[in-house]
C-alpha cells in the first residue's frame, strides 16, 4: 500500500506490526511518536485494521482456490508530520464501501496538533484517495454534539449534516463523478 502525502502530512497506512504496536500502546526502535499517542481513539481504529486483517486472512485460507493475499486501502492510516515524521493521530475506514458504494472515516490528532490545521489537510487526502476510487461514491463520518472543532472540519471538507440523535452528528459527502 502507498502512503498518501500532502503539503506537511505523510498519511501511511499501517502494517499488521504497526497497528499491534499501536493497539498495545508500546512504540517499536523506529517509531516516533508525539506526546499522548497512541490515543484512545488511535487504539480503536489501529484494532478495527487488525481484526479487518484478520479476517481478510481467514477469508483467503478458506477460499478454494486460495487466493493471493491482498492490501486493502481502506484501513488505518498513522497521521505522521513530514517535517520531522512525528506520529500525531491516525485517520482512516471503518470497512470497505458499503452496498451503496459509500465509506466511513474517523479521525483523531493528539491534543498538541490540534488547531494547526492537519485534521482538515489529512480528511481531504481521504476524499482524493476516495475520489481516485470507482467503488467510492460517498463518505459518511460522524461526530459529538460538543465537538465543534470536528464539525468544523467536515464542514471545510464539504461535508453536509444529514442527521442527528442525542449523541451524535452525522455528516455525509457526495462525491461528483
Amino acid at each position: 500500500m502507498t502512503d498518501l502525502i500532502t503539503t506537511r502530512l505523510v498519511l501511511h497506512p499501517l502494517t499488521l506490526a504497526e497497528a499491534a504496536r499501536v493497539v498495545g500502546g508500546v512504540a517499536g526502535p523506529d517509531d516516533v511518536w508525539a506526546d499522548g499517542f497512541p490515543g484512545h481513539g488511535d487504539r480503536d481504529a489501529a484494532r478495527m485494521a487488525v481484526n479487518a486483517a484478520k479476517a481478510r486472512a481467514e477469508a483467503r485460507l478458506a477460499a478454494v482456490p486460495p487466493v493471493q493475499p491482498d492490501h486493502d486501502p481502506f484501513t488505518c492510516y498513522r497521521i505522521d508530520r513530514r517535517m520531522d515524521g512525528t506520529a500525531i493521530g491516525t485517520i482512516g475506514f471503518h470497512g470497505p464501501p458499503d452496498a451503496r458504494r459509500q465509506v466511513t472515516i474517523g479521525y483523531g490528532l493528539v491534543p498538541m496538533s490540534w488547531g494547526n490545521g492537519y485534521a482538515t489537510e489529512a480528511v481531504h487526502a481521504l476524499i482524493d484517495f476516495c475520489r481516485a476510487h470507482a467503488d467510492v461514491a460517498s463518505l459518511a463520518a460522524d461526530t459529538n454534539h460538543d465537538n465543534a472543532a470536528s464539525q468544523r472540519v467536515l464542514v471545510k471538507s464539504g461535508f453536509r449534516l444529514v442527521r442527528q440523535d442525542r449523541e451524535l452528528l452525522y455528516y455525509e459527502l457526495e462525491l461528483d463523478g
